[in-house]
Parts: structure tokens; sequence; C-alpha cells
């Protein structure tokens, strides 16, 4: 082994492989010796150490006619066994520090992330299924509706008085006009006046010309 195993190193893997259980001597220090590089006459004399510090304690156990001796771990031992432990993690955890693989000259790494492809799934909407309601809706109650007769719009009746302008017949007429008479539906607007107003001129013409004749004849 390149690295030197110190002895309280060499007392923890002691305490290690009997602490699950009491082990027989021979079967110890080849379990020791199967990970470290250690001969059985250097570990004897560690037992008998640990043993003589009240780490470890011993029993004899008669095997086919002659007494094996096992060892077993006391209260001690394993207070002793938690110890080393905690010292073993903060001195290989130092150490891992300096020798760590690419610690100082390795070139800085720069993390990548990959992010998968991801397609979102369209939602699928259940709705549930409701029953239609029905509302029943009372008919409206039946009124008696009188139609409405249309009236056309009346107004006062419309009279002019008409006179010649001729001097030597100086004849007046009248004439009176209604929505009746003129088709209208409602009061007369500017432009029926004058409409009134030439028929009434065309009538007093008329009259004129027939009085005219009538004078004549009599003559």
């Amino acid at each position: 082994m390149t690295y030197q195993l110190t002895a309280p190193l060499l007392d923890a893997c002691v305490l290690g492989v009997v602490e699950s259980e009491d082990v027989y001597g021979y079967t110890l220090t080849q379990r020791v010796m199967d990970v470290v590089d250690i001969s059985e006459s250097t570990l004897y004399p560690v037992l008998r150490r640990l043993q003589k510090s009240g780490l470890l304690t011993t029993y004899d156990q008669p095997y086919q006619g002659r007494n094996r001796r096992y060892y077993r771990i006391t209260t001690e031992g394993s207070a002793q066994l938690r110890f080393f432990r905690n010292e073993w993690e903060t001195y290989k955890s130092k150490v891992s520090s300096l020798i760590g693989p690419g610690i100082y000259n390795a070139a800085p790494v720069t993390p990548t992330a990959t992010v998968p492809d991801f397609t979102p799934a369209a939602p699928v909407i259940t709705m549930p299924a409701v029953a239609p309601v029905v509302t029943s809706i009372p008919e409206a109650p039946q009124t008696d509706i009188q139609p409405v007769e249309e009236t056309s719009a009346a107004f006062s009746p419309i009279t002019l008085t008409l006179q010649s302008s001729d001097v030597s017949t100086p004849d007046t007429h009248e004439y009176t006009a209604d929505n009746v008479s003129l088709g209208l539906e409602a009061a007369p607007t500017a432009p029926d006046i004058d409409r009134i107003i030439v028929e009434a001129q065309n009538v007093f013409n008329v009259n004129n010309t027939a009085d005219a004749d009538s004078k004549g004849g009599t003559q």
C-alpha cells in the first residue's frame, strides 16, 4: 500500500469488523488483511491493546476439541468507533479537496441544460350533460280589438274672394274649397294654397265668360 496505515486507523478497522457480531480471532485478522496490507503478527498486538483499553472483550468457546477465542466490542469500543468514523470523514473530505480529480488544473466546465421538446396538448373540455328544462309559457289573455277607422285630417274650408281687374266689369266671385274636394289628407301647405288660387282663378274666368255671353245675348 502506498499510504502508511496509522495506529488509530488500524484500531478503527478492527473495531468496525466486530461491531455487528462477535468474531473468531483468526477470522478477524483475515478480514482486515484482505483490505489492509498488514501481517498477522502485527494484528494480534493490536487486539491485545484494544482489549487492555476496554474497547474489546474476549471469551473462549470449544470447537472440535479445541477452544476458540472470540472478540466482542464493548460499549466504550462502540463510542470510540463513532469517534473514529467522524474523524475519518473529516480527514477524507479535506484530503479529497486537495487531491480530488482535476480540482486545480481542469478546465472549467460550462453546465449545459437540455430542454426536452414539449408540445402542450390541446385542452379537452368535458361538459356535463344537462337535461333541457321546458318552462310552460302562459297564453296571453285574448282581448277584443276594435278596428279604428282611418279618418282624414279635416280643416276649415278655404274661401277665396276674387275680383276682376277689368274696371269696366268689377265682378267678384267667392271660391270655397275643403280637404275632400281638394284631395288632401292634412292641412294644406303653401304649394296647396297656390294650386287652390289657380283653380279659383280658372273658375272665376269661366264664370266671367259665361256672364259676358249672357249679357251679349240679352242686348
